[in-house]
């Protein structure tokens, strides 16, 4: 269960990171919306490895 959770909120979290980073001015909340992506990528790859290999 917890990889259909990664695969789904990974990409999600990615997408929202980008949107805050490209559409704000101010230096915390891109650092904030680079951070989401980063963590959402990590979690996608995560999510996607457990789910292809058979684990979890």
């Amino acid at each position: 269960m917890d990889n259909i959770v990664y695969v789904i909120v990974g990409p999600a979290l990615v997408a929202g990171g980008v949107v805050l980073y490209l559409q704000s001015t101010w230096s915390v909340a891109r650092a904030l919306g680079a951070s989401a992506g980063v963590a959402g990528a990590i979690m996608a790859f995560i999510g996607w490895v457990n789910a292809l290999s058979g684990t979890g």
